[in-house]
């Protein structure tokens, strides 16, 4: 009997298709990835990075892209340095830029926080708020 590479050729495809499908749809319905894509299929550009950063990030993000001036710097409190919302502020607010001795001051879940030097900006609520330098 002589084996046609042809028909083992597509006997292996069909079986890796099969798996691939299976593997696809297991990791969507078990680790529950589905809802998140349903979610984010009918969302806008704004409404996915905003279901990405956290809903409450995204619009203090926002609120401070709208609120500094072109050109200034900015520096970040109530975030743990190198953490993912560091990165993403970052990538957001470009082209402003982060320094250690900025402009202004972006401050995040810390209520009260004051720094010398520094005067009150504008606020989005007790705990957000951005400070600027005298």
């Amino acid at each position: 009997m002589k084996i046609k590479y042809k028909n083992l050729f597509v006997i292996l495809f069909i079986a890796w298709t099969v798996l691939w499908i299976n593997f696809t749809i297991r990791d969507l319905t078990k680790k529950q990835y589905l809802n998140d894509y349903k979610i984010l299929l009918f969302r806008d550009a704004a409404g996915k990075r905003s279901y990405a950063y956290g809903d409450r990030f995204f619009e203090f993000l926002k609120f401070c892209k709208e609120s500094l001036p072109e050109g200034s710097t900015y520096g970040l409190v109530g975030t743990e340095p190198m953490s993912l919302d560091v990165r993403r502020t970052v990538y957001y607010l470009y082209p402003h830029f982060k320094e250690e001795n900025p402009s202004y001051l972006l401050v995040l879940d810390v209520p009260g926080y004051t720094k010398n030097g520094y005067v009150f900006f504008k606020g989005l609520d007790p705990s957000r708020f951005i400070l600027k330098r005298l």
